[in-house]
């Protein structure tokens, strides 16, 4: 087909409409008029037009420049530099993560910055109560013999000696990111009490898979499926379970391409996987592969749909139970015997703790000690990653081999979608709560978590023996052994011994948990 001359004419009025006139009024900012050409500015349209941006673009109001501004000029002023405002007010959270930022935009590219600092009026209390720094590097950074440099680091310099301080990290939504080397208590820092400088090496351990899944023909998330994600060599490297909440999942991956599949089992028979977008999967695969190629976060989204002989099945109950009829049920309490074989994997008492700072660590310790005194069965310990310091990951193997317990590390990341919460703290009691469905491999059925600071003083073998009535937690009461220490009941007195009318107080230190309820 040949281009005539009303093909150009029209493509010139489609350039003219869509591009030429606001490239040509930006060009003229800069510009003398009689210097553009109709050709530069064809040439201008090409150019930008390869590149398509999703994201509008505005122009600022004319702001004044007397008084609260800040210029820094592109480093070559005959090249092209790009125009960089910024309205920041000093004293907030975006003011310390934009300066790193634009540090490094300064040395990268060739651009003009102005900074506009917006303040406000009048403070009740400083905005902010941390020292923070971006890390971030204009390049890659070499040793002399050619190998790759140590990485980008934080330096705080110039710290107040007295007060108590803590360190911690904010790393992108899909990171996983550990202490991996530091001889200090991150969680309790006074530069007083140091001789030298505190220092802490922190490592990338894995990049989220995440996602969200849905029943194609109701849109309600399939709540209690389970995903299993792995290679084509082990098909199941970790597993997880689609919550009830927006249909989220989260699976712990690394750089590679991953195979996700619906584990096997009631969720493989009950449903299949009917769409999904977000994925790498090939034409005519019936495997669905994610590829994790870089550290950006990579989200999944799946429809499944219920097999249509299983439509009437409840993913979460017990169908086969259910037909076994009442007379079954009696017959199978009756005529049970203690010679029926039991799987050693539910004859191990499953418990789980928090603890974050050597002062609680050290509380965990005598805890486990404590148990494993007063506990006949044997037992496995479960232990959040996220905030146990290097040195307690470094003790726990000797530990173990010394006392003849397993243990393993858990960790989950905070869902992006839920509400962030600052205080260290409160993330920690979190966990205690709302990711148990989550945070331990499926097989696991009943676990007991126990508070870093308690002493048990019976065998754990009671709570999990404890009949829960169909409830998917039971909370033990407060002993009250102890008469030299009611002084510190305070739910004895005044307004909680007037709203528990008689009854047990109970605490999130010591409870049961059914994993499958």
């Amino acid at each position: 087909e040949q281009f005539t001359t009303d093909d150009y004419s029209l493509l010139e009025r489609f350039s003219m409409s869509a591009h030429v006139d606001k490239i040509y009024a930006a060009l003229t900012k800069n510009m003398d008029e009689a210097e553009l050409t109709s050709d530069m500015v064809m040439k201008t349209v090409a150019l930008l037009a390869a590149r398509p941006q999703h994201r509008t673009r505005f122009e600022l109001p004319q702001l004044g420049e007397e008084h609260s501004v800040i210029k820094l000029s592109a480093q070559s002023g005959t090249s092209p530099a790009l125009d960089v405002v910024v309205v920041v007010d000093p004293v907030s959270r975006g003011a310390q993560k934009i300066g790193p930022i634009l540090s490094v935009l300064q040395h990268t590219t060739n651009c003009n910055i102005r900074i506009f600092l917006n303040c406000i009026d009048k403070h009740s209390d400083m905005p902010l109560k941390s020292f923070y720094r971006y890390v971030v590097e204009p390049e890659v950074t070499f040793t002399p013999e050619g190998r790759l440099g140590p990485g980008p680091l934080a330096r705080f310099s110039n710290m107040p000696p007295a007060p108590l301080l803590t360190q911690n990290m904010h790393v992108p939504d899909n990171w996983l990111v550990e202490a991996v080397a530091s001889p200090y208590d991150l969680d309790n820092i006074r530069l007083e009490e140091v001789e030298s400088v505190v220092h802490s090496q922190f490592e990338l351990e894995y990049l989220l898979l995440e996602g969200h899944c849905f029943e194609s023909t109701l849109g309600n998330p399939p709540r209690g499926l389970q995903i299993t994600l792995g290679t084509e060599l082990e098909p199941v490297q970790v597993d997880t379970i689609v919550m009830a909440n927006l249909g989220y999942f989260q699976l712990k991956a690394n750089p590679g391409a991953w195979v996700l599949r619906l584990r096997q089992g009631r969720s493989a028979d009950i449903f299949d996987i009917t769409s999904h977008e977000g994925s790498d999967t090939p034409e005519n695969s019936t495997d669905i592969k994610a590829l994790i190629s870089s550290f950006r976060p990579h989200v999944l989204k799946l429809k499944v749909t219920k097999k249509p002989d299983k439509q009437h099945m409840d993913l979460l109950g017990d169908d086969d139970q259910a037909q076994s009829g009442i007379w079954n049920s009696i017959t199978s309490t009756f005529s049970s015997t203690k010679d029926e074989p039991v799987d050693p994997a539910d004859a191990t008492i499953n418990i789980f703790s928090v603890a974050s700072g050597h002062l609680y660590e050290r509380f965990l310790r005598i805890m486990m000690l404590s148990v494993l005194k007063n506990t006949k069965s044997p037992v496995k310990f479960w232990f959040l990653k996220n905030y146990l310091s290097p040195t307690f990951k470094d003790f726990l193997p000797r530990m173990a081999q010394e006392y003849g317990f397993e243990y393993e590390l858990v960790q989950y990341k905070w869902p992006r979608w839920l509400h962030q919460q600052t205080e260290k703290q409160r993330i920690i009691w979190g966990y205690k709560i709302l990711f148990l469905d989550v945070l331990f491999p499926l097989h696991i059925k009943k676990i007991i978590f126990v508070d870093a600071d308690q002493v048990v003083r019976a065998d754990m073998k009671e709570l999990v023996d404890l009949d829960l009535g169909g409830a998917p937690y039971g909370y033990t009461p407060f002993c009250d052994s102890r008469t030299e220490m009611d002084g510190f009941r305070f739910w004895k007195q005044g307004y909680w011994r007037n709203h528990l009318q008689g009854r047990r107080y109970h605490i999130s230190a010591l409870y049961v948990v059914d994993l499958k309820r």
